[in-house]
């Protein structure tokens, strides 16, 4: 029961945030294409159809998502004092190791996420949820980092991205359509 409960749990955050799944909605709001059929066929991607609306397709999330990851990334591995000096904190040699550590991991994301960008909506599904609890623990420990004094004012820029890109995972992962059916061989 647990375990079921923590799998749902985003689509129970976003429907108390009253973000609706519908296919169809009228001219001037959003409706996105059915899922991919299973098996996906090829050239079918996850993306929205719009009449005149502001949401974003799948892809021009992933492509956000990926050159935030890059940038931060290159940041952090090769020059992390200076982005600890941006961020407000200030560390010593070993610190600095960890945050090329850091860099690397936000390297190996956005490239992943930036190669798999224009897939199809089952093969996708696995990266969202992983990206939603990924980017649910770096808000966890930004606030913390906020709470406990060990970011500036920058340190907020942390929150409001692992924030906004948590939502925009959950939405994809949980919200936007019914859960890919894997097909049992």
């Amino acid at each position: 029961h647990g375990y079921l409960l923590w799998q749902n749990m985003p689509a129970l955050i976003l429907s108390k945030l009253q973000i609706s799944k519908a296919q169809s909605a009228p001219i001037g709001e959003t409706r996105f294409r059915p899922p991919c059929p299973e098996p996906p066929q090829l050239g079918c991607k996850a993306s929205r159809v719009s009449d005149g609306g502001m949401m974003m397709n799948l892809s021009l999330f992933l492509s956000i998502s990926a050159i935030l990851g890059l940038a931060h990334g290159l940041g952090f591995a090769f020059a992390p004092d200076a982005m600890g000096n941006i961020y407000g904190t200030n560390t010593d040699v070993t610190g600095h190791l960890l945050g090329r550590f850091f860099g690397v991991t936000l390297l190996q994301v956005g490239l992943i996420t930036w190669l798999m960008r224009n897939k199809d909506e089952v093969t996708l599904h696995p990266l969202m949820v992983g990206s939603f609890w990924g980017m649910l623990c770096g808000l966890g420990v930004s606030l913390y980092g906020i709470s406990a004094g060990l970011f500036g004012l920058m340190g907020w820029t942390a929150v409001v991205i692992y924030a906004l890109l948590a939502v925009g995972y959950a939405y994809y992962a949980f919200m936007r359509h019914e859960k890919p059916h894997t097909s049992a061989h």
